[in-house]
């Protein structure tokens, strides 16, 4: 399906005998056909996709007793993604980053905005969105992303689908040239693009109403920064013989103390990955430790010599390396215990005393959510804190780079609250770096 203008419209990619993917251009002739078509805009159904779950489900139960609704509902549902096609991404102009540092840079956070939320319901694209979906993005003014609903897929599947994309991206628009050329002159009758009608009643009109201002709400809250950090890279770490990973795990728990030094150390999620294992999906890396604990205490001493210090962050780091390879071997605690959690439930038994102890409540209540999501191509990913009083934090370690994103609630934590984290983030790794250097 393709959205435009909270339009939605369903074109055709496979033949419909052969079930072949149709030639590129002839898609692409499809997709010119939608932009020409697509005047007026129309009422943000999409909205209701970013209800409360409960919410969403009490309205596509009303929206789908309409067969014209059904039509539509069913349509979306059996597409293999969205494309939203938006006008605007709300960037401000394709400008120098902003540097508040010489080696820390702040990007406009327009384009992670849009691609994660849409930035508002009026003003931009919010309602150009169907986010029970895999949705490209890509807008009038340049921008292209992705924004992908958890449950099908994780993130490095992501990636990849992305830089196979970006790998074509720029011989593209010869590829379509040379296939129209080359094309016999076939008349594709069955591709002309399908506008999908709604009927929303006046009852679903309030409704979407109060979608609508709930997720305003959500989204002016939401902060997110954008910067690229350039005195380190994966090349660096690994020349130093520490695990890139590690050390920027233990960097961020370093950030986070003095960001906070009036807060315990936070519960800190890592997603590893499992796919290594048939039907593996993630388990959760703790990076907060006894051994990251006690280097960000030290790091706040300074009666501790600069030498004590670096034996103290190389032990932190290598016990976040022996706590990876045991998450990623199968050896992680979080999907057992979650297992465990769901088979009482499944089986109709009380909720063993061991979860609803507060202490397992705070365990998981996760003031850091991180995933490094690395690739060849130079992109960033974000997505929002777990946490309301908590914060994301994603990075992208590329050769000569690292991109740094991180999300938090403004209402909850302190002004630019995620701004300062990245610029308290490169503080921490290049007081780590001084460490190291000065040690060897």
């Amino acid at each position: 399906c393709v959205l435009i203008k909270n339009n939605f419209y369903l074109v055709q990619v496979l033949h419909d005998i052969t079930n072949e993917p149709l030639p590129t251009h002839i898609i692409f002739q499809q997709l010119q056909s939608v932009v020409l078509s697509a005047i007026d805009t129309a009422a943000p159904v999409g909205l209701f996709t970013t209800l409360p779950r409960d919410d969403w489900f009490k309205v596509y139960t009303e929206l789908s007793s309409d067969p014209i609704n059904m039509n539509t509902l069913t349509a979306i549902e059996a597409s293999l993604f969205l494309l939203c096609l938006d006008t605007s991404s709300g960037i401000s102009q394709f400008s120098s980053p902003a540097s508040v540092s010489t080696h820390l840079s702040f990007y406009d956070s327009a384009i992670a905005n849009n691609c994660l939320h849409g930035v508002s319901s009026s003003a931009y694209n919010a309602g150009n969105r169907w986010f029970d979906k895999t949705q490209f993005i890509v807008s009038r003014d340049g921008v292209v992303g992705l924004n992908f609903e958890h449950a099908p897929f994780d993130g490095h599947v992501a990636v990849a689908v992305l830089e196979a994309a970006l790998a074509e991206t720029p011989t593209a628009e010869a590829l379509i040239q040379r296939e129209a050329e080359a094309a016999p002159r076939t008349t594709y009758r069955f591709c002309s693009p399908q506008l999908l009608a709604w009927n929303v009643s006046a009852s679903l009109y309030g409704k979407l109403e109060k979608a609508r201002d709930l997720f305003d709400a959500l989204a002016m809250d939401t902060d997110v920064a954008c910067a690229r950090f350039t005195p380190f890279s994966r090349s660096w770490m690994k020349s130093a013989r520490l695990s890139p990973d590690a050390f920027v795990q233990i960097g961020l728990q370093l950030a986070y103390a003095r960001l906070h030094p009036n807060r315990p150390p936070p519960a800190t999620y890592e997603s590893g990955t499992l796919r290594r294992f048939r039907l593996g999906r993630t388990e959760t890396i703790r990076s907060c430790s006894a051994e990251s604990v006690a280097f960000t205490k030290a790091m706040a001493d300074d009666t501790i010599s600069d030498s004590q210090k670096c034996k103290i962050l190389r032990k932190a780091i290598e016990q976040h390396q022996r706590y990876t390879k045991m998450a990623v071997s199968g050896n992680g605690f979080d999907r057992h215990l979650l297992g465990l959690r769901l088979i009482a439930a499944d089986s109709g038994q009380q909720t063993p005393s061991f979860f609803i102890d507060p202490t397992y409540g705070t365990a998981n209540h996760f003031l850091l959510s991180t995933s490094q999501i690395t690739g060849r191509q130079d992109f960033g990913v974000s997505f929002g804190p777990v946490s309301p009083d908590g914060y994301g934090f994603c990075y992208n370690l590329q050769g000569h780079h690292i991109n740094l994103m991180a999300s938090a609630f403004k209402s909850k934590t302190p002004n630019n609250s995620a701004r300062n984290l990245l610029i308290s983030f490169a503080a921490s790794l290049l007081d780590m770096r001084r460490l190291l250097e000065s040690s060897e």
